[in-house]
């Protein structure tokens, strides 16, 4: 079973973005769970602008299946 850190730690910066594979144990069907997705966006953004002010609160929508 991966665990969360472990997705994250595998995630990876390229030229276009960063690129991560969603592991079984954290996909519903087709798509990964709301908040392992949610989770994945806050850590890139957090490595993307290393200023950012501390997170108070997060509003999250989800319109597509992430993988």
């Amino acid at each position: 079973m991966t665990t969360l850190k472990q997705a994250i730690d595998a995630l990876e910066l390229t030229e276009d973005g960063w690129r991560g594979t969603v592991p079984e144990n954290w996909a519903q069907g087709r798509t990964a769970y709301g908040g392992f997705s949610a989770a994945l966006a806050l850590h890139v953004a957090q490595q993307s602008d290393v200023a950012l002010p501390p997170l108070r609160s997060a509003q999250v929508s989800f319109i597509g299946p992430l993988s």
